[in-house]
């Protein structure tokens, strides 16, 4: 728990994107709205009595979770770098 909280604090460091606005950012628009569903989808996976299903789902949803911030958010910054590099190149080189 403290670990999903303290994570926040090393989200500066994480962004590799040169735009800091998912406003011009599509790729991290759709990534940014399914992390707010996994959100939500733990949020109320935490209600639900310990059974099967739900620590499955738990379990992945969690992976995702943490997976956004150490993989994802990273790696769409410099995927992202890079096809605004590629189109730079291509059309005003």
């Amino acid at each position: 728990m403290v670990g999903a909280i303290l994570i926040n604090l090393v989200l500066p460091v994480l962004n590799t994107s040169n735009i800091r606005s998912s406003f011009f950012r599509p790729f991290h628009k759709i990534v940014f709205w399914m992390f707010i569903a996994n959100f939500l989808l733990l949020g109320w996976l935490g209600q639900m009595p310990v059974e099967d299903p739900y620590i499955l789902i738990g379990q992945f949803c969690t992976l995702f979770y943490f997976s956004y911030y150490l993989a994802l958010l990273p790696g769409l910054g410099l995927f992202e770098r890079a096809l605004t590099s590629y189109y730079i190149s291509n059309n005003f080189g």
